[in-house]
């Protein structure tokens, strides 16, 4: 199962040629299941589990001006929080192999820029065209990182932690994009 917000916006005109608007949106998801599982001569038929979930979302407010008809020009400062979660886990079917599971998570914030310009004329009496590109600038995140490392003895029902690392500081970099339509 997975759920997310869509999205929560208001905006409105300041002037004939300002608006504003904010809200709350997503920025990225993560959300996949994957099973794997190959065969060793020695160590029997391995299983491996990849979980990710979670995601980072943007409480942004944005300006745009239109300084001459049918130009526009935006402006969007956001906010970036959320929490990005990865499992792992390897097993096998041979009573000799320790069940292994890797949980890490990462709790994101930070701030983040982004700008906007759209084109509308008008073809003809009923047709027209628009055109936009946006921009968002590089930005580091700070990340609060937690990792737990688990193992399974065989023949047991319990796990053993064997690594355990909790409030770890760190940086995440989204690299400057762009894109045009």
């Amino acid at each position: 199962n997975y759920t997310t917000l869509g999205s929560f916006a208001f905006s409105f005109p300041a002037t004939r040629w300002w608006s504003i608007g904010f809200g709350l949106r997503p920025f990225s998801s993560v959300g996949y299941k994957i099973h794997d599982s190959g065969q060793d001569d020695i160590l029997g038929t391995m299983h491996f589990l990849y979980e990710g979930s979670g995601g980072i979302n943007q409480v942004y407010v944005g300006q745009a001006f239109s300084p001459v008809k049918g130009l526009s020009i935006g402006v969007n400062v956001s906010y970036l929080f959320g929490n990005l979660q990865r499992f792992t886990s390897v097993y096998s079917d041979s009573l000799g192999i320790y069940r292994t599971n890797k949980t890490v998570s990462n709790d994101v914030k930070g701030w983040h820029a982004g700008f906007g310009l759209q084109y509308h004329a008008k073809m003809g009496s009923e047709g027209s065209i628009t055109l936009g590109g946006i921009y968002g600038l590089q930005t580091d995140l700070d990340i609060t990182r937690g990792e737990v490392v688990q193992r399974m003895l065989p023949g047991f029902t319990r796990y053993d932690t064997i690594r355990y690392v909790q409030g770890e500081e760190g940086r995440m970099q989204i690299p400057t994009y762009w894109g045009a339509g």
